[in-house]
């Protein structure tokens, strides 16, 4: 997610122009999904694990949001297309880039439990949680024009 006021006005600002692109003049996004700035964004209305959600925006075609810019609070807890299970303490993004820029709450990532995936608070911080844990989701994608 780049270039927004922030997580939480995300989808306000998607409400308020749906056409967002600078490279289209119509973005098309699957049903349910909500067009931003040339991408197609998921907001998951139920919790599952790490590993589920990321199958779930697979399986459409999308993986879990990639931060790159500072992303105020939400109304929810988000998983993050974040984790260190390859190595620890080396945070990679699905892509497999490195962070460049991270938000993490102050003590964070701790790694209390064996955490290994990295979800975004209320405040727009970063948090690692357990894989295993159940919270929100947001898929990414590219849109169509």
């Amino acid at each position: 997610v780049t270039g927004m006021a922030g997580l939480a006005g995300l989808k306000k600002d998607i409400d308020r122009n749906p056409i967002l692109s600078p490279d289209c003049t119509r973005v098309t996004c699957p049903e349910g999904w909500l067009p931003f700035q040339g991408k197609c964004y998921y907001f998951s209305p139920s919790t599952k694990s790490w590993d589920e959600a990321r199958k779930f925006c697979q399986e459409n075609y999308s993986h879990l949001v990639i931060i790159s810019n500072f992303a105020h609070g939400s109304p929810r807890v988000y998983w993050l297309g974040l984790n260190d299970r390859n190595r620890e303490g080396d945070w990679r993004w699905l892509d497999g880039s490195p962070i460049t820029l991270s938000f993490w709450d102050p003590q964070e990532p701790n790694n209390l439990h064996n955490e290994d995936c990295a979800s975004m608070n209320k405040g727009g911080t970063w948090n690692d949680l357990s894989c295993d844990k159940t919270t929100y989701w947001i898929c990414e994608r590219k849109c169509s024009c």
